[in-house]
């Protein structure tokens, strides 16, 4: 469950940057200042962030499955 969790709050964060890049080149260009973002950038972004958040899932769940629940609970 908990690389569920991870999944999807990583997903939906690499999912609302794009969002923001667009609106950060639009800021850019009233400037003159030059600035592209192509598919791939974003692709490549929203990889990453779903990479992220499998790691950050899988670690901890892996690390608690290593230990025993009574010695768990011992330092909750």
């Amino acid at each position: 469950m908990n690389v569920f969790n991870a999944f999807g709050g990583c997903r939906a964060h690499g999912e609302s940057h794009p969002s923001l890049s667009f609106f950060a080149s639009i800021v850019l260009s009233m400037f003159s200042l030059p600035s592209a973002i192509t598919p791939e950038l974003v692709a490549m972004g929203l990889f990453f962030s779903v990479i992220v958040g499998i790691v950050a899932g899988i670690v901890p769940a892996r690390n608690a499955a290593q230990i025993s629940p009574i010695e768990a609970l011992r330092y909750e």
